[in-house]
């Protein structure tokens, strides 16, 4: 083999052993979590439903926090009557709706095994974020009400997962509520197994990261930009459409036509403007990007935002929690973001 040849192949494996090192994630297998995960609603179908009193006794102390939160917020209940909660707590877990949605709960998550890449994803998140404490999960049904949230649970943060809204094609969402957008197609088709780590990941940051002070455009899509940075390091093996929560298709154009995505932005002077009205799907879910080709998908400026923060970071290699806490301006001006045209 020709000496040129052979320094080539050598360069050329020294290279891609680099980029594999540069891209390989953290070795998190020493770090412990602390939290629990608590499978709420299976504990409530299975309660005793002809000493319906005696067993919500013994059941209430058990996860004082959420049942305050899961009764009076989420099934609405205006008292602090045990024998008034008992009732309502019988109706609902007898009434043939909610036993035929905890069957396909148990039929898809019949134990803790789907919270596993979770739990990866919460140990990288500690690394990333030394001192930050995993929060205790709970499972819950709402009947389609509310699918997770963050809330206080003692010592740590307790997280709420509705396992409702994570069961595919076994319901029909879109048929729930068709005059309700949040049961839109465009948002309903996220509303499986493979987008539970991710939008349990997306609650816990909206959590972390340090809201946007200002009022322009540029704000909120660079403070999604993070959370999306924070994702894609938290779930490294995932694809990207399930971290921006887009199909294959629109991916790929987004991929394809970041330099125009990023030039409409620029030459409509959005970055800068604070009609967030007018320019509301950009940033919110949306089926397209006003302004842009019917392919685009919605929140293509934030697609932009998560690829300045990404280059942001390469520039600067700060630590997680100063990211969090730097403003738009600064991200975007260190970033020396600039796309360049496909050919």
């Amino acid at each position: 083999m020709p000496r040129l040849l052979i320094i080539l192949c050598c360069y050329l494996i020294f290279f891609s052993q680099c980029k594999n090192d540069q891209n390989q994630s953290p070795d998190v297998s020493t770090i412990e979590l602390n939290g629990d995960v608590i499978r709420f609603d299976q504990a409530l179908s299975h309660l005793d439903t002809t000493q319906i009193v005696q067993s919500l006794l013994e059941f209430w102390p058990k996860h004082q926090r959420f049942n305050d939160i899961y009764f009076k917020n989420i099934l609405g209940i205006n008292s602090d009557s045990i024998p008034i909660i008992a009732e309502i707590t019988k109706n609902l877990i007898t009434h043939s709706t909610n036993q035929y949605i905890q069957q396909i709960v148990d039929s898809i998550y019949p134990g803790l095994e789907v919270f596993e890449p979770l739990k990866q994803s919460l140990k990288l998140l500690k690394h990333y974020l030394p001192g930050w404490k995993d929060p205790n999960i709970y499972t819950f049904i709402s009947e389609f009400g509310l699918a997770n949230f963050i809330f206080n649970d003692g010592e740590r943060d307790g997280l709420g997962v509705g396992l409702d809204f994570f069961l595919g094609n076994r319901i029909p969402y879109k048929q729930i509520d068709p005059s309700n957008p949040s049961f839109s197609e465009y948002l309903a088709r996220t509303f499986n197994k493979e987008h539970l780590t991710t939008k349990a990941l997306r609650t816990i940051l909206d959590d972390i990261v340090k809201a946007p002070t200002q009022n322009q455009i540029l704000d909120p899509m660079i403070h999604e930009g993070k959370i999306l940075y924070a994702i894609s390091k938290l779930v490294p093996d995932t694809p990207d459409s399930i971290i921006h929560e887009y199909t294959d298709r629109q991916m790929l154009w987004c991929e394809e036509n970041e330099y125009e995505i990023w030039a409409f932005l620029i030459e409509e002077n959005i970055l800068y403007s604070n009609d967030f009205r007018k320019y509301n799907k950009l940033i919110n879910p949306s089926p397209t990007s006003p302004g842009m080709p019917k392919e685009s998908p919605g929140r293509t400026a934030n697609y932009c935002g998560f690829q300045i923060v990404s280059a942001y970071m390469d520039q600067t290699k700060v630590p997680w929690h100063t990211l969090f806490e730097t403003d738009a301006k600064t991200i975007l001006s260190k970033s020396k973001y600039k796309p360049k045209r496909k050919a």
